[in-house]
């Protein structure tokens, strides 16, 4: 008779035994041959498979053969490959697939293990790098493999000011300026560059992308529409005096800064000199027309 321990999974050995004679002559696949009873052929392969005959000889001169059918099971080679990821994203690795009874078998840095055709590492920081070993298991036979990881430094938010007046005015623009960023700077309006000039109000930021790596968002900055000022309005409490009296003049109607033909910047002034006092009213914007002009 003639036995084997077939199935056998690639890379192991074929033990193949026989009994009924003193002397045996084994013939099979690939040129094999051997005079031993029980031969083994070790890291067997696909060309390995297939019948094996055997003719045995007892004492008494008397012949027997017998055959015995090898199956030789190998899996596809898994790739090892190599992922890179910034920190504070996910990153899945998906595995080619090996069939519904295949079994999957992961372990690495930091004594992560995990089981499944496709993991996924969630908000991966630098614990997550380094080196994973795979190992496929289908029918009693396996297959190894790895899958490198790299974590890419995430970047610090940039710094945001404004370069100069926050308000727009009439055809008018504002600059924005972005510091801190190694990389390149993206504004929340779209545009790229660590200085740009907008001519729309509203709030804007800027993410810092650092070798495919987008930081956190920065601070937030406010462009507001501006206009230059009406004139103001002055107001005497009178206008005749007499020797001896003053009189108090109000501007009202002022958003911005007053200056007064006196050089006074108080939204009153007090007179007691004859003569014809009138104000303007500026803003980031410019100056408004002359006021009414008052006479004393």
């Amino acid at each position: 008779t003639a036995g084997s321990n077939s199935p056998v999974c690639a890379g192991t050995s074929i033990l193949l035994t026989s009994t009924g004679g003193s002397t045996y002559s084994w013939t099979g696949p690939n040129g094999f041959t051997s005079s031993l009873q029980n031969p083994e052929i070790t890291n067997a392969q696909l060309v390995n498979a297939g019948t094996y005959n055997v003719t045995a000889k007892d004492a008494k001169g008397c012949i027997a053969t017998a055959s015995v059918v090898v199956e030789v099971r190998k899996l596809n080679d898994l790739i090892g490959s190599t992922s890179e990821v910034c920190e504070g994203e996910d990153l899945t690795i998906t595995l080619p697939d090996y069939g519904a009874t295949a079994t999957y078998s992961w372990t690495g840095p930091n004594g992560y293990t995990a089981a499944g055709r496709i993991v996924t590492l969630n908000d991966v920081t630098k614990a997550n790098e380094g080196t994973y070993s795979i190992t496929v298991s289908v029918g009693g036979c396996s297959v190894t493999s790895t899958a490198k990881v790299i974590v890419k430094d995430k970047p610090n938010p940039p710094l945001v000011t404004i370069n100069g007046p926050t308000t727009l005015c009439e055809n008018g623009n504002v600059k924005l300026q972005a510091a801190n960023c190694t990389g390149i700077v993206k504004w929340s309006n779209g545009a790229t560059g660590t200085s740009i000039t907008v001519n729309t109000e509203g709030t804007y930021t800027a993410n810092c992308e650092v070798n495919g790596c987008i930081s956190g968002v920065s601070n937030s900055v406010v462009v507001t529409k501006g206009t230059i000022p009406g004139a103001p309005v002055l107001t005497p409490v009178k206008t005749l005096l007499c020797d001896g009296e003053s009189t108090t003049i109000t501007a009202t109607g002022c958003n911005g800064t007053l200056l007064w033909n006196t050089g006074a910047t108080s939204s009153a002034i007090t007179v007691n000199v004859a003569g014809n006092y009138s104000a303007t009213c500026s803003n980031a914007c410019g100056a408004s027309p002359v006021s009414n002009i008052v006479v004393i």
